[in-house]
């Protein structure tokens, strides 16, 4: 029979849960000791098992407990325990001290028996992204610095899309081979125009909530202008004073390095539309229509109506603070 069938409060593939009247935690612990004596018999021929499990932070309480229970089983016995090795990975920015997760790790390392070791993996530096470039290219670090801080940017060092994204700069002729100068080259001014992919978008918006207030603060004024805006009209708003909260606005090359956003020339933008729309979103209702409204007054107090025809950058802002949602009366937010 399936698992699930042995374990109580996981969807069978039909979407239901099963529900037994009775004897489901005798089937539970019937389970775990078949598996922990199978383990055991196969790992007592000399035999080694590597066990690995990938995003631990999804997977249902039910199954960390018979994890847990089979590991400490099995590390009762010192020639099961140096026979079996078991791989769980997880996000940490997914959990937090309630989470399931976090408690069976504990229980993991509070066991005397079984040996934990934990590995923190970082994404890349840009450093190691311009020795990969280098490495790659047989290029010196002067050529490769600036493709190398592109790259990093648009990927947050997570190493399968930097190697994703460096297949798509290929596939469209971004970076070439050059006959005559006998390397690769490339055009720098094209490779800002390169938009992120939606995975890599993920994957910068899951990094949300490791930002301090004013870098959050900042992304969410920009998402409330639009995809895209003048850094002059950025920088009116920093200046102004109590329509903004005390913390103020962040400087954006802090969002540039993170990847959130993309400075090119006067212009600063979203490096993808989804993170824009994501970080919109996630204001409530009545904070997006404050917000945006506090916007409004800012720059209507930073322009006059003499001034106001020669800062285009300004009416740019004021009609895009137009694109505001409705609340539920369907009464616009200023």
């Amino acid at each position: 029979p399936s698992i699930h069938n042995f374990l109580g409060g996981i969807e069978n593939p039909k979407g239901k849960k099963e529900r037994k009247p009775g004897g489901q935690d005798k089937s539970h612990w019937q389970l775990i000791i078949l598996l922990s004596k199978f383990l055991g018999s196969i790992l007592r021929l000399d035999r080694f098992i590597m066990i690995c499990l990938d995003d631990l932070q999804w997977c249902d309480p039910n199954v960390l407990t018979l994890i847990n229970e089979i590991v400490i089983s099995v590390s009762q016995y010192d020639q099961e325990k140096q026979h079996l090795l078991f791989v769980g990975t997880y996000r940490r920015n997914e959990i937090d001290d309630v989470h399931p997760l976090t408690n069976w790790l504990a229980n993991l390392q509070s066991n005397k028996s079984v040996n934990v070791t934990q590995i923190n993996l970082s994404g890349l530096s840009k450093d190691d992204v311009c020795h990969m470039l280098m490495t790659e290219m047989r290029l010196p670090r002067r050529l490769v610095s600036r493709l190398a801080n592109v790259v990093h940017n648009k990927t947050s060092g997570h190493a399968i899309f930097i190697v994703e994204f460096l297949r798509l700069l290929l596939r469209e002729s971004t970076i070439v081979y050059s006959p005559q100068l006998l390397r690769f080259s490339w055009d720098p001014s094209k490779l800002s125009d390169v938009k992120t992919g939606d995975n890599v978008a993920s994957l910068i918006i899951s990094n949300l909530t490791s930002l301090q207030p004013s870098d959050f603060w900042t992304l969410c004024v920009l998402s409330c202008i639009g995809f895209k805006s003048e850094t002059s009209l950025f920088r009116l708003l920093r200046d102004s004073d109590s329509s903004l909260p005390s913390w103020g606005l962040c400087d954006l090359e802090i969002l540039v390095d993170k990847g959130f956003v993309e400075i090119s020339g006067p212009v600063v933008s979203f490096s993808h539309d989804l993170i824009q729309q994501h970080v919109y979103e996630k204001m409530p209702l009545d904070e997006r229509q404050q917000l945006h409204l506090n916007i409004g007054t800012a720059l209507a107090a930073k322009s006059t109506l003499e001034s106001t025809l020669s800062h285009q950058p300004i009416i740019d802002g004021m009609e895009k603070l137009y694109i505001c949602d409705r609340g539920e009366d369907d009464s616009p937010a200023a």
